[in-house]
């Protein structure tokens, strides 16, 4: 299995569509390609981007595909990281998502040096992206917010960072805990809340309008998965389930990522988007932008999460009086739900790209 050391006997597995084009062309008004490092979320891990891979190289990117540490192929981690992140103090786990964030920086400046990917020339592509999905965001915020705690890595990633791609989002905020979620259901025996998980998660939701322009959750959680539209999980065969799906760190630490204090969230955030006085350093990639690319018929705690988002951005520009804020945006895909990506891996590529490329 491919993988790279980001640590002494550390190493994290991914997948990766290679190189577009044909390499003995020689054919220099051809655009540089770009490449998408992508961290994925909860359970499902680096192969549900099996499709998107297959097709990355029709828009011109190569997709690789990061595995978490504990998912299966990368090193697990310590019984001193679960003990942070399941019991210790806001210090120790803003600790451990900075160690993170230099492994994963660390991985994107070993990929750089073996595959000698072309740097970053605006339009004329190049570069990478960095995205996370659902849960994989708060590493890939965590990149932002405490790369500048690695200044040589940031120097080495500075000519080839384009942006970074907040794909699906599930939980930069803190919802009501009067809203449903099915790994909180006691009704559902906690053996089959995994399942139960899947279904929900990768179902389809015809939200009120109401609910998607306002992110209210009350409204949101309102709707119940489509009838007409199945799920994706129930369109998965058993291989591919065996392949996608890797419960054992949630019994670990992942599902407490779930539960984590607000307080950690909102840190990462302040450091990602922010000049804090308590930095040690200036931001890294201050003319980095932050994007957000989200469904319309994805799951409630999806779209809260964007619009607390965005609010949250139009308030911390107000309250900077013209300090530095990292610059945001999103676009919506009408009709997709969480697993874009699964079902319609072209529409994710083509929509993905284009925020690339801005």
């Amino acid at each position: 299995m491919p993988t790279l050391e980001v640590k002494p006997g550390i190493s994290l597995f991914y997948l990766d569509s290679g190189a577009p084009g044909d390499p003995l062309a020689n054919d220099t008004q051809q655009q540089a390609y770009i490449t998408l490092f992508m961290l994925h979320g909860h359970s499902f891990h680096s192969p549900i981007f099996n499709r998107a891979i297959a097709v990355a190289h029709k828009y011109n990117i190569r997709f690789v595909a990061i595995t978490r540490r504990d998912y299966h192929g990368s090193s697990l981690l310590t019984s001193e990281d679960i003990k942070a992140v399941t019991h210790g103090s806001t210090e120790q786990r803003i600790q451990t998502f900075t160690e993170r964030a230099g492994e994963i920086m660390e991985f994107i400046k070993e990929f750089i040096d073996k595959n000698n990917i072309p740097p970053n020339s605006g339009t004329g592509g190049g570069g990478f992206s960095l995205s996370g999905w659902s849960l994989g965001n708060l590493q890939g915020f965590s990149v932002l917010a405490f790369g500048n705690r690695f200044p040589d890595l940031v120097e080495k990633l500075t000519p080839y960072f384009r942006s970074y791609i907040s794909y699906e989002t599930t939980v930069v905020f803190t919802p009501p805990i009067d809203v449903y979620h099915p790994l909180a259901d006691e009704s559902v025996p906690k053996e089959e809340r995994g399942t139960y998980f899947c279904h929900w998660i990768s179902s389809y939701f015809d939200h009120p309008p109401e609910g998607i322009a306002t992110g209210d959750p009350t409204l949101l959680n309102q709707t119940t998965p489509s009838t007409t539209k199945p799920s994706s999980y129930s369109q998965f065969t058993d291989e591919e389930r065996e392949a996608i799906i890797d419960n054992k760190p949630s019994l670990r630490a992942d599902i407490f990522f779930f539960r984590i204090d607000p307080q950690v969230n909102t840190d990462i955030l302040r450091h990602a988007f922010t000049q804090q006085d308590d930095s040690p350093a200036p931001p890294a990639w201050p003319n980095v932008p932050a994007r957000s690319l989200w469904c319309s018929e994805t799951a409630w705690s999806v779209i809260f999460s964007l619009r607390e988002t965005e609010r949250w951005v139009v308030r911390i520009n107000e309250e900077n009086k013209g300090r530095w804020v990292r610059p945001y945006d999103s676009i919506c895909v009408e009709g997709g739900n969480h697993f874009l990506h699964w079902d319609e891996p072209d529409k994710f590529l083509e929509k993905t790209k284009e925020l690339m490329m801005l």
